[in-house]
C-alpha cells in the first residue's frame, strides 16, 4: 500500500510498521547530500593527483626507450632531491617525490621499488640491486588492536657506500648504517650497524664487511 501521501500524524504506529520516510532520523528531513559530494571529490582528488604521479614517475621517467640524462631531469623537475646517480628504467617511486633524496654516485639498478609515503634518503654512492624494495607505510594499531586503515610513513635512511641486494626489503622507520651489505633477499626490520653484513629473514648480523678487520671496533 502506497501510503507516502500521509502526513506524519496519520503514518500508522506500532510494531511492525513501515517507518515514514525521511532519512532515518525520525523527522522526516532529507539527508543533506553535502558531505557525501565533499568525500567524492576528495576522493577524487586523491585519486587523480596519484594517477598523475605514477604516470609521470613510473611510465614516463620509468620507461625504458628515456635516456639516463633525460631520466635525471624528469625526476628533479618532479621534486625528487637528486645528484648525479645512476638511475635504470622499471624503477618504481610512490608517494610524494620530495621525499625522496639520492647522494651523488648512487645506483639504482631495474625494478627497485621506493615507497615514499615517509621520508628516504639514500646516501652517495649506495647501491640497490635489481628489485630491492625501500617501505615507509606503517599501518600502527588501533584502540581495537587491529591496523589502522590509513597509513603513516616512517623514514628510512640508507648510509654512504651501503649496498642493498637484488629482492632485499628495507621496511618502514629502519636506518641502514654506512657501508653495511644486505645480502639478496634479506628482509631488514631494525637498524643494522655500519660496515657489517646482513642477510636472512628477518635480518641478521654474519659478520663484518670486507675491508674491516676481524675483531676491529666496527662503528655503530
Amino acid at each position: 500500500m502506497n501510503l507516502s501521501w500521509m502526513s506524519r500524524a496519520e503514518w500508522p504506529a506500532g510494531p511492525g510498521a513501515a517507518a515514514p520516510p525521511g532519512d532515518g532520523r525520525g523527522d522526516g528531513t532529507p539527508k543533506s547530500l553535502g558531505p557525501v559530494f565533499r568525500s567524492a571529490l576528495r576522493t577524487l582528488h586523491t585519486d587523480g593527483v596519484n594517477a598523475v604521479r605514477y604516470y609521470y614517475l613510473v611510465t614516463l621517467a620509468g620507461a625504458r626507450l628515456v635516456p639516463g640524462s633525460l631520466r635525471f631531469l624528469l625526476y628533479r623537475m618532479a621534486g625528487v632531491h637528486l645528484q648525479q646517480s645512476r638511475i635504470a628504467p622499471g624503477v618504481f617511486v610512490g608517494g610524494p617525490p620530495s621525499n625522496l633524496t639520492i647522494g651523488h654516485g648512487t645506483s639504482i639498478n631495474v625494478d627497485c621499488f621506493i615507497d615514499c609515503l615517509g621520508k628516504v634518503t639514500l646516501g652517495r654512492k649506495v647501491m640497490m640491486g635489481m628489485g630491492a624494495m625501500i617501505v615507509t607505510s606503517h599501518h600502527p594499531l588501533g584502540p581495537d588492536g587491529r591496523p589502522q586503515t590509513h597509513g603513516v610513513g616512517l623514514d628510512v635512511v640508507v648510509g654512504d657506500g651501503a649496498w642493498l641486494g637484488a629482492r632485499s626489503t628495507i621496511l618502514p622507520g629502519v636506518t641502514v648504517g654506512e657501508g653495511a651489505i644486505i645480502s639478496a633477499g634479506t628482509v631488514v626490520t631494525k637498524d643494522c650497524r655500519p660496515f657489517s653484513v646482513y642477510a636472512g629473514v628477518p635480518a641478521r648480523l654474519v659478520c663484518h664487511a670486507p675491508g674491516v678487520a676481524d675483531g676491529a671496533d666496527v662503528p655503530g
